[in-house]
């Protein structure tokens, strides 16, 4: 009979072992958890796709020799040297345009190299309404909505303007990614380009904004046109196609003939942030820099002016080259007093070029070679 106990037991226990219900924190803590998996699952998902358009795909063998190479040293690059292999890269002009897309949407980049690259890309567009509306409607990376939105409130001509319009309708509808935080520091037209450590951080998912209203790309949007107030540059397409055509100049002859189109001096705001981007390549900025002081060349005041510490170094070079060619003893005594002064970062430089100058004017002794 003890055979038929055991089974026996077991039925009379049976209804008796009913599951006790877990406490109410052990299942948030199981939600939690399966929320957590949920959004690392997305997260490895969304990785997956970001690595096929990553280093070795197809599109990549379309590029040319010096975008690869400059692509993958700016890829691999920790802190050291960054703004300059990013620099390297974006001076290649639009055919980098991709190359640096891909590494701004990378979040496997830290920020800092995320910010640099979405800043450069915005920066070779910054005379492309259309581009730049893209731009700000990618919200999956927020450096480049932000400073595409940032570049169309500079703009400001009608197409900029309603782009601006449309945006405000559409972006509290867009997700809103969580915002890298890290040390930037100053570039130009307010682009951060900074030294500062970016913290390795989990990025999170993007998720409707609890208020519309509040949405902090459309505050941004609002923030950038209030402080464009009177300071748009309100060119037309025909102008900025011409701004565009120096900016990506990339032989002698291509930038001769865009800075011959350029008549007068109503491009001056534009061919200045063509001098200060870091995207432009020397040549361009050597171009800009003499047609921007060109025109002034009998406005002594004026090229003064352009001689302060604030300007860009090539644009001061040229000023006080002009001024010293005048020939004017007042002239050449205001360059005297630049070239000496101790705190002056191009004293040095200046001091060069005047001996240069002193050197060409002073008469050659007979049977000297010209």
């Amino acid at each position: 009979m003890s055979r038929y106990w055991v089974p026996l037991c077991v039925l009379l226990l049976a209804p008796g072992c009913k599951k006790e219900p877990l406490p109410e924190h052990v299942v948030q803590q199981k939600r939690q958890q399966r929320e957590r998996e949920e959004r690392r699952k997305k997260l490895r998902e969304q990785g997956r796709k970001a690595n096929k358009d990553d280093a070795g795909v197809d599109h990549y063998r379309l590029w040319s020799p010096a975008v690869r190479q400059a692509f993958y040293t700016l890829y691999r690059a920790r802190s050291q040297g960054l703004p300059q292999k990013a620099r390297a890269l974006a001076q290649l002009g639009l055919p980098a345009a991709t190359a640096l897309h891909t590494i701004a949407a990378n979040t496997r980049h830290t920020p800092r190299k995320q910010a640099l690259a979405s800043f450069m890309l915005v920066d070779l567009n910054m005379f492309r309404v259309q581009e730049l509306a893209k731009m700000a409607r990618e919200h999956q990376i927020p450096f480049l909505q932000r400073g595409a939105i940032e570049a169309l409130a500079r703009i400001g001509n009608s197409d900029s303007e309603a782009e601006l319009d449309t945006l405000v309708k559409e972006l509290p509808k867009m997700p809103v990614p969580k915002m890298p935080t890290f040390d930037l520091h100053g570039h130009g037209h307010g682009h951060g380009h900074g030294h500062g450590h970016a913290p390795a951080q989990e990025p999170e998912e993007a998720k409707a904004p609890a208020d519309p209203k509040h949405h902090p790309m459309l505050a941004w949007l609002r923030m950038v046109r209030r402080k464009a107030r009177g300071k748009k540059w309100a060119y037309s397409k025909q102008q900025l196609d011409i701004l565009d055509s120096v900016l990506q100049a990339d032989s002698p002859q291509k930038l001769r003939i865009a800075i011959n189109n350029i008549k007068d001096g109503s491009l001056e705001h534009g061919l200045m942030a063509i001098l200060r981007t870091p995207v432009s390549r020397p040549s361009v900025q050597a171009g800009v820099a003499f047609k921007i002081v060109e025109p002034l060349a009998k406005d002594r005041r004026r090229l003064r002016q352009l001689c302060a510490p604030e300007e860009h170094q090539l644009v001061r070079m040229q000023a006080a080259r002009m001024l010293l060619q005048a020939g004017d003893r007042s002239d050449r005594a205001f360059v005297v007093k630049l070239a000496q002064s101790p705190g002056d970062p191009m004293a040095s430089m200046l001091r060069r070029m005047m001996g240069l100058w002193a050197k060409q004017r002073s008469p050659q002794p007979k049977g000297s070679p010209k």
